[in-house]
């Protein structure tokens, strides 16, 4: 009897642990929840809002800006086998309104070295309909695993003179997570 219940234990511990996995990934840092820690916010904190936002038919959590912008988040510890995941969009309602579109920047800068330039992608969707949906960015931190490192996630005019009257830029779901 004594047996059988030790096994049931056993099976059961390994059960949890299987449906657990605590060495599997997981958000290690959620950019939105974190937004008024980020280090910079520029031009100013009123600049952007934490909201739900959809494209296409998905909803995510979301920082939403309406002009160009620059968020710093300072990461004092990277974990190993993280990524910075995020998508990026339009908000709906600029869809068909004339607009440049808006340049999304996403640079990286470790403790001690010059600001990296991960990605920059102009995203249109009065323009071009592919971009009326999330356009989702993963970039391997692992370089950076147990260093300080500061995300930069910008928004810009996507040329100079571009109008920037329906500059609604998105980031979705933006997080640090590990694998």
């Amino acid at each position: 009897m004594g047996r059988r219940w030790f096994l049931v234990a056993i099976s059961v511990v390994v059960i949890v642990a299987v449906w657990a996995r605590p060495w599997e990934g997981g958000v290690a840092v959620d950019l939105v929840v974190d937004l008024p820690k980020a280090i910079e916010q520029r031009p100013e904190p009123s600049a952007f809002s934490a909201t739900d936002a959809i494209q296409n038919g998905v909803w995510k959590k979301s920082i939403y800006v309406t002009q160009p912008s620059r968020l710093v988040y300072r990461i004092e510890d990277v974990p190993a086998k993280a990524w910075l995941q995020v998508d990026m969009g339009i908000r709906e309602s600029a869809w068909r309104r004339p607009n440049s579109g808006v340049l999304f920047v996403v640079s990286v800068k470790p403790a001690g070295a010059p600001l990296q330039g991960m990605i920059s992608i102009v995203i249109n969707p009065f323009n071009n309909e592919a971009d009326r949906q999330w356009q989702p960015v993963k970039i391997d931190l692992t370089p950076w695993a147990g260093q300080a490192l500061d995300v930069y996630l910008e928004t810009r005019a996507p040329h100079e003179g571009a109008d920037l009257q329906n500059h609604l830029a998105l980031w979705g779901a933006p997080a640090i997570t590990v694998r």
